[in-house]
């Protein structure tokens, strides 16, 4: 590939408030984030590395987060100055009742690239025992729709199902969540 990859992070909610699905002491957003910044540091840590990392929401505080169509903007920008954009918007999914457990990962039905990524994050958050929910396809969500080059939106996990929550009720667990995503990550752009 002749273009630098630039993985683009994203922690999915905390515009205007939104903080995303509650239950209980657990808060998709806080959850979101601390899982964004562990793939963060994971993914800058790395020695040799031939991509580039941009996590704009990092140093924003909640009250003055950009809308998502700004998210999506901005990784058009990222194009524009020649980077092979790599998209990843982190969420934890919400069923009614307790039914939902597992990981899923939306990829665009037009990307063999999304649904190779997508596949490697399920299988490195299978290694760290998470259920497997497969590869979803949405290409209307904002996300998946604008955010080509390559767009992944993952959901780690039912943030109200108390089994699933095993994996992800302690700040440990959800770190270690955020640097499988992040080896997913790694062997995306070494394929490339």
């Amino acid at each position: 590939m002749k273009k630098t990859i630039l993985f683009y992070i994203s922690d999915g909610h905390g515009c205007l408030g939104d903080r995303g699905a509650q239950s209980g002491r657990f808060d998709e957003f806080e959850i979101n984030r601390k899982m964004c910044d562990a793939l963060y540091r994971y993914l800058t840590t790395v020695k040799g590395r031939k991509y580039k990392v941009a996590y704009p929401e990092r140093k924003r505080q909640m009250s003055t987060r950009e809308k998502t169509d700004g998210k999506t903007d901005s990784m058009k920008a990222y194009r524009k100055k020649g980077y092979f954009v790599v998209g990843i918007e982190l969420h934890m999914n919400s069923a009614s009742g307790t039914n939902g457990d597992g990981a899923e990962v939306y990829a665009a039905t037009w990307s063999r690239k999304g649904k190779k990524l997508a596949n490697l994050v399920l299988n490195e958050w299978k290694a760290i025992g998470q259920n497997s929910r497969g590869i979803k396809h949405d290409n209307s969500l904002t996300w998946i729709k604008y955010g080509r080059d390559v767009a992944i939106l993952t959901e780690f996990g039912f943030i109200n199902n108390p089994v699933d929550r095993k994996i992800f009720d302690t700040d440990k667990e959800i770190r270690r969540a955020g640097r499988a995503l992040g080896k997913a990550c790694v062997k995306f752009a070494e394929s490339m």
